[in-house]
């Protein structure tokens, strides 16, 4: 009750101009997954908050997010993707998990 009308609204009333998600049909399951790592590749690479170290994870973290570990052989294309091992990956996945789990 202490903030001015004016900031009451503008927090109401979204100012900057958001993009919406683009919608991307692929052909198979490898350019879909090959789609979700480049844009999620994307994201991370553009963000300098995101350690150097953390990059791959952080891509991981967004690939497992929408859900693209549940499509079969994706631990194998995403590894190939980002040129690391599907150890690498399965690391990630499970640190991912513990994570949420805390």
């Amino acid at each position: 009750m202490d903030s001015p009308l004016s900031e009451v609204l503008q927090s109401l009333v979204s100012t900057k101009a958001e993009q919406p998600e683009q919608e991307y049909f692929a052909n198979n399951a490898t350019d879909t997954i090959a789609e979700a790592v480049n844009d999620a590749r994307n994201q991370v690479m553009l963000n300098a908050s995101i350690p150097t170290a953390n990059k791959n994870k952080e891509i991981i973290r967004i690939i497992d997010k929408k859900g693209f570990f549940h499509i079969k052989d994706s631990v194998i294309k995403v590894s190939k993707a980002l040129g690391v091992s599907k150890n690498t990956v399965y690391l990630h996945l499970r640190s991912i998990a513990l994570e949420k789990e805390n």
